[in-house]
């Protein structure tokens, strides 16, 4: 069966969204076939967080953005609008819930424990539905994946992998100091990083370490010049410069498109985000 296509068209999602979300594709995925190719997603929401229209949009005309320009071609898309909070875990509650904060209850970066320590803005902080619980009660099946505010991972049907799963940004946030001061070991080891428990053996496939930093991988990708891949390799992690957040992301984001594509085959859902 081949992949359906649409024709690109601006979306825009609930009233406001902020300044932070800039890219939102939702993109109709119905084909099977090549290696490349994922089965039976009705429907794949892919959010961007921080990135800009000032850079994206002549990269795009210039067609050095092609695979995110087949995505829009094939979908719809929206461009953030209006101006809620820059902080993410605020901005992509605001996307999931299509309610100002103030009505949806994450209205700060960080929340504390009960004991005194911080973590990223958690799921227990949210007053209103988000779309996956919608989605559930509708008897349709839903994916999340690293999505900010998912922790600790909520029941749905279908799958939750919240922004503490991937232990690198864990790590990062812990080393920041900023917004993380609990023990990423012992949040752990309560199992809410994913709904349901066994979804981690799925990301522990796709972890990508220190010791196991492909290199090689991420400058074939990114066609970093011999000195820029110097520099990657030679800057230390979890650092706010260039290279060490370029690589501290690299870390981040791929296991968790690797894994995403691993469970739309495995456990297809109708909704993907």
């Amino acid at each position: 069966m081949s992949t359906m296509r649409m024709t690109s068209r601006p979306l825009r999602i609930g009233r406001r969204t902020a300044a932070m979300v800039a890219l939102a594709v939702i993109l109709p995925l119905w084909g099977c076939g090549g290696e490349e190719e994922v089965p039976a997603a009705r429907i794949l929401f892919i959010g961007v967080d921080g990135a800009s229209w000032k850079v994206i949009g002549p990269m795009l005309e210039a067609g050095e953005l092609p695979a995110l320009g087949e995505l829009i071609s094939r979908g719809a898309y929206t461009e953030a609008f209006g101006v809620v909070n820059p902080n993410s875990p605020i901005a992509w509650t605001t996307v999931a819930t299509s309610r100002k904060p103030e009505h949806h209850g994450v209205i700060d970066f960080a929340t504390e424990l009960p004991n005194g320590q911080k973590i990223p803005a958690s799921s227990s902080l949210r007053r209103s539905r988000a779309i996956w619980e919608v989605v559930s009660e509708h008897k349709l099946s839903v994916g999340v994946v690293g999505w900010w505010a998912t922790w600790p991972a909520e029941p749905v049907n279908g799958y939750v992998i919240s922004d503490h799963a991937n232990p690198i940004f864990s790590e990062f946030l812990f080393k920041d100091r900023k917004y993380w001061t609990a023990d990423p070991d012992s949040l752990s080891r309560l199992e809410l990083d994913v709904y349901p428990v066994e979804v981690a053996r799925t990301l522990e496939q796709n972890w990508i370490t220190r010791d196991t930093f492909d290199y090689e991988d991420l400058q074939a990708r990114a066609k970093l010049s011999p000195t820029q891949l110097s520099l990657l390799i030679e800057t230390p992690w979890y650092q706010r410069t260039y290279y060490s957040l370029f690589k501290t992301f690299y870390a981040v984001d791929r296991p968790l498109v690797a894994s995403t594509v691993q469970l739309l085959r495995e456990r297809p859902t109708d909704l993907s985000l």
